[in-house]
């Protein structure tokens, strides 16, 4: 819903439009008053949009940074969807009898809270990885061990070498490799399916010393 809201129109139904009139209950009037929302009692965001001649969501993608409502609709967003995936986990948790581990399709590249708001909540992501170079898969590694998460880096192996070091790099900082088979390059793309003699001597390393890798602690 919140990445559907930085390049669509977001999420205007019902249940949405209820519950951040419920949200807006803890906002000062005078903040309201700036939406049209003061009284609360009754208060359709989506109404007041379509009086400001907001009809469709290209209407509302031209205009919503213009908007006085879109930092606490965005905020709304942000904390449902924070708070659906605490509920998630309880239900998931209490199902198993146990901690079940969490993931989510994302990566730590740009750790801000934009993009990865959420990324407290998982035990571990894994997601395509624009950037390979070393800098930012430093970054990657640092804001997961920050979080006492795992990183699960999903590589564009445009180049076998240049995939192997990324792949040694990302051990290296304590995170992990997606294997290169059957990765998504990209829109219009042929996926990439690797071969083992391009990158399995690395994987049997890092196997193969399990003890250098295991309970690592970044400096």
């Amino acid at each position: 819903i919140v990445s559907a809201h930085s390049w669509g129109g977001g999420c205007m139904c019902d249940r949405c439009m209820e519950a951040f009139r419920e949200y807006l209950a803890a906002v000062p009037p005078e903040t309201r008053q700036r939406i049209g929302a003061e009284p609360l009692e009754g208060y359709d965001y989506r109404a007041h949009l379509r009086d400001q001649g907001i009809t469709t969501a290209a209407d509302y993608k031209a205009r919503r940074r213009e908007l006085p409502g879109t930092p606490l609709f965005e905020d709304f967003q942000r904390k449902s969807v924070r708070e659906f995936f605490r509920w998630l986990r309880g239900e998931m948790d209490a199902h198993a009898g146990r901690r079940v581990p969490l993931s989510a399709n994302s990566n730590l590249q740009n750790p801000s809270q934009q993009y990865n708001f959420l990324a407290d909540e998982f035990d571990f992501l894994i997601g395509e990885t624009w950037s390979e170079t070393l800098p930012d898969l430093a970054i990657c590694a640092g804001a997961a061990d920050a979080l006492g998460a795992s990183q699960v880096v999903s590589p564009f192996p445009h180049d076998v070498p240049d995939t192997r070091a990324m792949i040694a790099a990302t051990y290296a900082l304590g995170q992990f490799t997606l294997v290169p088979w059957d990765v998504w390059m990209g829109p219009g793309k042929d996926r990439h399916f690797g071969r083992v003699e391009d990158y399995g001597d690395v994987y049997s390393f890092v196997r193969g010393n399990a003890g250098l890798f295991d309970g690592f602690e970044a400096v």
